[in-house]
């Protein structure tokens, strides 16, 4: 795909440059974030190719995506989250903090 994007760029007399995130964060499925953020979801940790800070962040700490709404409209110009999705978050992000207080 660079290779193409590269290519029509040259062919057309266009500068071309990049600005890379850091890797996507792909803990292990037996990490224990992940066991964690599966169980108290009670859905299996997916891929979704989106870009995210936790590219960056992992640097500092182990990293999942997690939030409300669906990802298909996350950073779109549609983007929306319903209140009850918000909502509803909250107590997930609250046990998941809880339980990573504990240890």
């Amino acid at each position: 795909m660079l290779q193409a994007v590269y290519g029509a760029a040259s062919r057309c007399g266009i500068a071309v440059s990049e600005a890379r995130e850091g890797f996507p964060p792909e803990l292990p499925a037996d990490h224990e974030l992940v066991r964690r953020c599966v169980d108290l979801v009670g859905r299996p940790a997916g891929t979704a190719p989106y870009g995210t800070d936790a590219s960056e962040l992992q640097a500092l700490a182990p990293c999942v995506v997690l939030g409300p709404g669906d990802i298909a409209e996350a950073h779109t110009p549609a983007e929306k989250v319903r209140v009850v999705d918000l909502a509803a978050a909250v107590p997930v992000l609250q046990r998941l903090a809880e339980r990573s207080a504990q240890g």
